[in-house]
């Protein structure tokens, strides 16, 4: 009988295909290897579903499955390969896999796109297009010495206080494919930044370390978009990120021009093109 593709990795195995595989193919990959770093993480502080599946001969073939589940019995999928035919057997063949939560497949490379909708239609499972979008992504070096504008009429602390969180959860873009735990990991585990009023202890604006270890949740009240917020906050952890050794990235639409000349100015680049995909049984 043959097994299944996929096999679990143990944390050292883990650690040496992202410098043996991933980091040969960077920063493309860098949402994947942040994702397994990220993931790996936060399984110390959290009791957190998290699979980090890859094939036996994931050193040549280079492929790898990682899937987050989360609390509300949704899913998110990233992967990465450097042999499109591995790759589909594991799509086709693996029962490692909950298809029935329909899972979003996140950020995944252009260039796998075709074989991992192909893939998973083999399975009865139907793909449809969520976003196209970016990987934007600063050198660790230039990340250090980012400037920070001075901060005399506001404060930058960590979002932890419920209701804000609250509030940043009902306003967020993608409060439809997230769930409010998953904001809740990103800013307890991943850490948070936000801009509060000196005045009042209004937040204003906020950004986030997402479960795929990079830049996310970015957004500022509409009454305070355009005073700087945003930028401020953003710096601050971008800055931040390479003080811990991190290369930030972000993964932004294409069809939002405001955000991509947003991190354009802070001095990210685009890297590489990406899709979203959100799944169902056919």
């Amino acid at each position: 009988m043959v097994g299944d593709p996929l096999i679990e990795l143990p944390e050292e195995e883990l650690n040496f295909y992202c410098e043996e595989v991933l980091k040969k193919d960077w920063p493309n990959t860098i949402h994947v290897y942040y994702f397994i770093k990220t993931s790996l993480e936060w399984r110390r502080k959290k009791n957190l579903k998290i699979q980090l599946l890859a094939t036996k001969n994931c050193l040549s073939d280079g492929t790898f499955i990682g899937v987050k589940y989360s609390d509300n019995g949704s899913s998110m999928i990233v992967m990465y390969t450097l042999n499109d035919d591995a790759l589909e057997n594991a799509l086709k063949t693996s029962m490692k896999i909950d298809w029935s939560r329909r899972p979003v497949l996140e950020a995944i490379l252009d260039r796998h796109i075709g074989v991992v909708k192909r893939s998973i239609a083999a399975r009865g499972i139907i793909s449809k297009p969520y976003s196209f979008s970016g990987i934007y992504y600063m050198d660790i070096q230039q990340a250090a010495n980012i400037e920070i504008p001075p901060t005399e009429e506001v404060r930058i602390e960590p979002v932890t206080d419920g209701k804000d969180l609250e509030y940043i959860y009902s306003v967020w873009a993608h409060n439809d494919i997230y769930s409010y735990g998953e904001l809740l990991d990103s800013a307890l585990l991943g850490g948070s930044y936000g801009v509060f009023s000196r005045e009042n202890g209004l937040l204003l604006s906020w950004v986030m370390v997402t479960h795929y270890g990079g830049v996310g949740v970015l957004q500022s009240r509409g009454e305070h978009l355009r005073k700087g917020y945003a930028s401020l906050a953003t710096r601050t952890l971008t800055k931040a990120m390479a003080g811990c050794g991190i290369s930030p990235h972000a993964c932004i639409m294409d069809n939002n021009a405001r955000s991509r000349a947003f991190f354009e100015k802070i001095g990210y680049s685009r890297v590489a093109g990406i899709q979203y995909l959100t799944t169902q049984p056919m």
